[in-house]
């Protein structure tokens, strides 16, 4: 599930969701997605680290993509509170452009 516009950039992905292993084995099967990159947060440490909390009566789970540098430092955080919000093309076009940017000032 590497998508060719970050694979561009030298990025890895990784998948961070909410619940169990089954769960996670599930994303795996539904994405497509390497197995190595796609962990499961049981404990919800993640989300708690990061400030992704549920939202619309906790029926949903906020996600973030995350873009950080060499040096461990966070240069751009997207939250969606629709987990199909990253489906969106826009979505997509923001994290290359911040891709770009770290590409051209590291």
């Amino acid at each position: 599930m590497a998508a060719p516009e970050f694979e561009a950039h030298n990025t890895v992905s990784l998948i961070v969701g909410p619940g169990q292993r089954k769960q996670a084995e599930r994303l795996v099967e539904a994405l497509h997605a390497d197995p190595a990159r796609v962990f499961y947060d049981e404990e919800r440490k993640a989300y708690a680290a990061f400030s992704l909390e549920r939202v619309f009566l906790s029926l949903l789970q906020q996600s973030a993509a995350l873009i950080i540098d060499k040096r461990g430092i966070v240069r751009l955080a997207v939250v969606a509170a629709n987990p199909m919000d990253w489906l969106n093309p826009r979505r997509i076009k923001q994290l290359t452009a911040a891709l770009d940017e770290l590409d051209s000032n590291p």
